[in-house]
């Protein structure tokens, strides 16, 4: 056979070798069902990548969120390894003040002690770290943690009236919440008599 033939045989055959045969419809009713049925596919195939498309951006903030937050607190262990300097340093400055300041050296340690705290609470509040207040304020459960209550004359209902250990904040964010001593009884909030 020569090409010419080959040719001839491929087109009469009808498939050509390159696309499968094509179902035509045998009437309009049945081309505009199949028309339909595209459109509504093409319509689910759209959805599908609108939604697509919206949970790719909510991955995205997400991962921007987070990012953000990570390098925002990334430093959070290493503050909180540092407070208990923070404690002992300001433990060493309240009993140095309780001793004699008759001696030169304890004043020069009292000095010494006061400086290096006020350079690490320096330090520390350039990272974003606040201490929380909490004597003579109300019991925030969110800053503070009651670990005893005491009947004081005086002081509102669930007022701080002591301080065991301070609380801080790395960036509104709790870091440790402060130990206090909370009134129980006294006067309401409003300044009255507590009911009995």
């Amino acid at each position: 056979m020569s090409d010419e033939q080959d040719k001839v045989s491929l087109s009469k055959s009808g498939d050509g070798g390159s696309r499968p045969p094509q179902k035509t419809p045998e009437s309009l009713e049945e081309a505009l069902a199949e028309l339909a049925r595209l459109k509504e596919e093409a319509a689910l195939n759209y959805d599908r990548w609108l939604r697509s498309m919206a949970e790719a951006e909510n991955v995205r903030r997400r991962c921007e969120r987070e990012k953000s937050d990570y390098l925002k607190f990334a430093t959070e262990k290493l503050i909180r390894e540092l407070l208990p300097v923070v404690d002992n340093l300001e433990r060493a400055l309240g009993h140095a003040e309780q001793q004699s300041q008759d001696e030169a050296g304890c004043a020069s340690l009292h000095q010494g002690v006061e400086l290096t705290l006020k350079a690490l609470k320096g330090a520390l509040e350039g990272q974003g770290v606040a201490a929380v207040e909490a004597l003579g304020r109300p019991f925030d459960p969110n800053l503070h943690e009651a670990v005893s209550v005491e009947e004081r004359e005086g002081a509102t209902d669930n007022e701080v009236v002591g301080q065991l250990q301070r609380g801080y904040l790395l960036k509104d964010r709790l870091l440790r919440p402060a130990l206090v001593v909370v009134a129980k009884g006294g006067q309401t909030a409003a300044g009255a008599p507590e009911e009995s």
